[in-house]
């Protein structure tokens, strides 16, 4: 069965996500492989991100200096996982991404000299600004129409050719 965005859209309504978009496979071709989703699916036809609307409430108690806690930019990976599971139930392969922080990668050893060590990890404000939903800012943040900072993120890959 051919997936549409509308489908994706609706999955994704379902999850409680806010942001859905798609990135082609062919942005990633120069990017280091141990920071490119197509070394994780070589075969892949789309690159999908998702997020979630983080309440402002959260940042008020650093506005007003009485809470300082770490805001989360990463989903956690139900959302993902259950994408996949719609994605697969349909007939296509899909892989979700465990978002943690780039610094902490690679870990392990190639398996050869052309293939990246394990732990590949894509850089999702990348696959974002690239699916459209935004752009990295000077700060080094992803920033959004709708949110501004105020989302976080998660992404899977797929070999659904969605649009």
């Amino acid at each position: 069965m051919a997936i549409t965005r509308e489908q994706l859209n609706a999955w994704a309504r379902e999850l409680e996500l806010d942001l859905v978009g798609v990135a082609a496979p062919g942005h990633f071709r120069g990017v280091a492989p141990q920071h490119n989703p197509l070394a994780i699916m070589p075969e892949a036809r789309a690159i999908v991100v998702f997020g979630r609307e983080i309440p402002r409430s959260y940042f008020r108690g650093i506005e007003e200096g009485t809470l300082w806690m770490r805001i989360n930019r990463y989903l956690s990976s139900k959302p993902g996982y259950y994408l996949c599971r719609r994605l697969e139930d349909n007939g296509y392969l899909a892989v979700p991404c465990a978002l943690l922080a780039p610094e902490r990668w690679p870990d392990g050893v190639a398996a050869s000299p052309e293939k990246p060590a394990p732990n590949v990890a894509p850089d999702v404000r990348v696959a974002a600004q690239l699916a459209g939903l935004g752009e990295i800012g000077f700060n080094g943040a992803f920033l959004t129409p709708r949110f501004g900072v105020r989302q976080a993120l998660g992404m899977f890959i797929t070999d659904a050719p969605l649009d």
